[in-house]
């Protein structure tokens, strides 16, 4: 039996973060997505409440963020990063 993929994890779901996540469903990425206004997360993505519950959905997969500033990517990280295993990759686009 082969193992599940990890899932991927996307914040930010703007005029260039909902466009990427919605490629990544298109792709057949098992996704969780995050934004202020959840009512962006994509058809076929599971939405997160928080960034917290993003990473713990996340364990071992990999986040992006797609956010406006430092101080939001910042914010994003520190809520993310004590809930994810060691093989979780974080990235900033």
């Amino acid at each position: 039996m082969a193992a599940a993929a990890a899932r991927v994890g996307f914040v930010g779901l703007g005029n260039m973060g909902l466009p990427m996540a919605r490629n990544l469903v298109k792709a057949g990425a098992s996704v969780v997505a995050h934004d202020l206004d959840l009512s962006r997360v994509p058809e076929g993505a599971a939405a997160a409440a928080s960034p917290a519950a993003l990473a713990q959905q996340c364990e071992g997969g990999t986040i992006f963020t797609m956010l406006q500033n430092g101080d939001q990517v910042k914010a994003v990280v520190d809520a993310a990063l004590p809930l994810c295993g060691p093989d979780t990759l974080i990235v900033d686009c």
